[in-house]
């Protein structure tokens, strides 16, 4: 039995699996297997990556119908062998001591799991940096309650799925899956699910995971328009309202901010090129909005910021 298994899911990505697939390969930590699901591609992927399992009896590829990532993610966890997991979307890669790190780290600090800071990388401008700063530290439950709204509005760290090692048997005890029927969000109430049993949350401050946006390339991942974003986000944020009910934590400045700027992004669909919403959606979706309660929930100042922005950003020949 490995002690780490690596969930890869793949969908036409036969421009960057390559660069993924050796990232693990070349890993320091040595005793993984690495299951590849590829999601219904109809380019190369599939030879590219059978091609690895062929050569290195650690890879292991599932063939599956395209039903998305999130599919593809649960089923690499039914798959899944190891002690520990981490996941590695096939447009990115990782540092050669990510996993070491990690693992070194969850064995010594005992924590449920372990997070790590990560590199943007923008294919397009040629950058390279690192977000959003942070410490490398320990939370037990109460820290974590109390800087959770903090966290998740200062770090961008705990919403994704791919930064993280995971104790497979907690996410087995908790049943946790990725829901199939959304495609925004899904990392964040897959992790929500979780932070609510941990005992011991763990901090990395390193970069230990190399995040693409490949704007003018192929569609990759970390790159899909997304119609009704509006709708969406809120349906985000309603989720995340439930679960700090649950774990009674106070709303606080920095949620309310997260909501701010979650709603900015959601009425910025409306400007996009792409977007194919007719002035009738896009009415019933803005006062959907600010009939709601997530509206009513926020202090005067936001509420007259997203007023302001919808009249002055949005264009008002749809509105």
């Amino acid at each position: 039995m490995p002690t780490l298994s690596y969930i890869v899911p793949v969908y036409n990505s036969e421009y960057w699996i390559k660069s993924c697939l050796d990232s693990i390969r070349n890993q320091t930590f040595r005793d993984f297997e690495c299951i590849i699901i590829d999601d219904g591609s109809t380019d190369e992927s599939i030879n590219i990556c059978t091609d690895y399992e062929n050569k290195d009896i650690r890879f292991k590829v599932i063939s599956s119908a395209n039903k998305g990532v999130s599919n593809a993610r649960n089923v690499g966890i039914l798959a899944a062998k190891g002690e520990y997991l981490q996941f590695v979307d096939s447009d990115d890669t990782i540092s050669c001591n990510m996993s070491k790190i990690l693992i070194e780290n969850a064995l010594l600090s005992k924590s449920d799991v372990i997070i790590s800071n990560f590199y943007y990388i923008d294919n397009m401008v040629k950058t390279k940096q690192v977000l959003n700063d942070f410490e490398s530290i320990q939370y037990d439950t109460d820290s974590f309650r109390k800087n959770f709204c903090k966290l998740l509005h200062e770090t961008c760290a705990i919403e994704a799925c791919w930064n993280k090692l995971y104790k497979m048997d907690t996410v087995k005890k908790c049943n946790a899956e990725f829901d199939v029927n959304i495609n925004y969000g899904e990392d964040l109430l897959f992790n929500l699910s979780l932070y609510k049993s941990y005992n011991k949350i763990s901090f990395i401050g390193k970069p230990l995971y190399n995040y693409y946006v490949r704007k003018k390339d192929r569609i990759s991942l970390s790159q899909k328009y997304r119609s009704n974003l509006l709708i969406k986000e809120m349906h985000l944020l309603e989720c995340i309202k439930r679960f700090l009910i649950d774990m009674e934590i106070e709303y606080n400045i920095y949620f309310y901010n997260y909501i701010e700027e979650h709603i900015v992004e959601g009425l910025n669909e409306y400007k996009n090129q792409q977007c194919n919403i007719d002035i009738n959606q896009i009415n019933s979706q803005l006062e959907y909005f600010f009939d709601s309660s997530l509206f009513s929930m926020l202090p005067n100042s936001i509420k007259e910021n997203l007023k302001r922005y919808t009249e002055n950003e949005v264009n008002c020949n749809k509105i």
